[in-house]
């Protein structure tokens, strides 16, 4: 008698885990670079951010849970780009981008001239007013990043690229640049973070630029297959102002 009970809690257990199983959410991964507000890992470990609310939101209306792989913003690149992960959000739209990515519309980022870059600096003898006051620097960018145009294709500015923004911050204080280039709405918990004593300080200087970010899926996902149904979700989601409310949220 005992055997034939504890037979039948064994079969039990075996078919409420197949149950489970079956009850669970196919994964999605998605790359996502520190980037505060926007995307960073708080004290506990777990993902945050406007963008972590944006796909929080958008994962509750789809047959998927969401996996986060924190990675430099270049490293975020090439993982979605070989297909190691299948979603990257807040990219940017290129020519070069497109070969590998595909882009989910309607962009979820939609800022056209609010923002503009500004050049950031510890050294407070160093003026940057205007453009030409960048031809004897070198300027710091984010591997990976895309730039305000003109910026992007000057080939006289001498720029050094950095895999991650602690990298950066740590270049212009060992003086192994003059100054470094980033969103001027989005830099101040940055400074926060990496510059505590106020050292740093903005360029007069601002160079505009339209600000269109995507949600983009690698070419190599096995997900393709989802890229529809994410779009409809994602479009519901704009026009209901969910996305607008979560910007004012974070004061953007």
């Amino acid at each position: 008698m005992y055997r034939f009970k504890f037979f039948i809690v064994i079969v039990i257990l075996i078919i409420m885990h197949q149950g489970t199983a079956h009850a669970q959410k196919p994964i999605m991964s998605v790359a996502i670079d520190h980037a505060p507000p926007f995307t960073f890992i708080d004290d506990k470990g777990r993902p945050k951010g406007l963008i972590i609310d944006v796909m929080e939101s958008l994962r509750s209306q789809l047959p998927y849970d969401f996996e986060y792989i924190q990675c430099p913003w270049a490293r975020c690149l090439k993982l979605v780009e070989s297909g190691a992960v299948d979603l990257l959000p807040g990219a940017t739209r290129t020519q070069s981008r497109e070969q590998v990515f595909i882009y989910i519309d309607p962009p979820f980022i939609d800022r056209n001239e609010v923002n503009q870059f500004r050049f950031y600096t510890n050294k407070r003898h160093l003026a940057i007013n205007t453009y030409t006051d960048l031809y004897p620097l070198n300027i710091g960018t984010l591997r990976g990043s895309t730039y305000n145009e003109q910026f992007e294709n000057d080939t006289t500015i001498t720029k050094i690229a950095f895999v991650d923004i602690q990298s950066m911050f740590d270049a212009l204080e060992k003086n192994r640049i003059d100054a470094f280039i980033y969103y001027d709405d989005t830099v101040v918990p940055l400074l926060k973070e990496f510059d505590p004593l106020n050292k740093i300080s903005a360029s007069k200087l601002g160079l505009p630029t339209k600000q269109y970010a995507y949600l983009v899926m690698s070419k190599k996902s096995k997900h393709l297959t989802q890229v529809e149904t994410i779009s409809e979700q994602l479009k519901a989601l704009i026009d209901e102002g969910k996305i607008k409310q979560l910007f004012e949220r974070y004061g953007l």
